[in-house]
């Protein structure tokens, strides 16, 4: 019996060390798993980005359109006769003209009154 006490109170000591060991046992593992988790995670965001850039690849090879599309988009090129409109706004802007609050500029006026 004191043989089945002692090999009961090692096993409980050696449970309780794990527990609260901060280099190995339970907590270890559960940081381990998140950290797995998110490494997955991370893995399979990137799998569908490069299976988009894939694609893309695959249409700049085939289309000739998609080609004079992406270069000119990167260049900010135009065709003759076409005008290119850039259109910036900043957060405040953006919440003014969601609100419905969005004051227009007149010409020349600052961005900032």
């Amino acid at each position: 019996m004191r043989r089945f006490l002692l090999a009961c109170s090692i096993v409980l000591a050696a449970a309780l060390w794990a527990l609260v060991d901060p280099n190995a046992g339970v907590r270890t593992y559960r940081e381990l798993d998140r950290q797995l988790e998110a490494a997955q995670q991370r893995a399979g965001a990137l799998r569908h980005e490069l299976e988009a850039l894939e694609q893309e690849a695959e249409r700049l090879q085939r289309d000739p359109l998609a080609i004079e599309t992406a270069i000119r988009e990167d260049l900010g090129l135009a065709r003759p006769g076409e005008i290119i409109v850039r259109v910036e706004s900043t957060p405040d802007s953006l919440r003014e003209a969601a609100q419905g609050r969005a004051r227009p500029r007149k010409r020349g006026s600052p961005r900032n009154p």
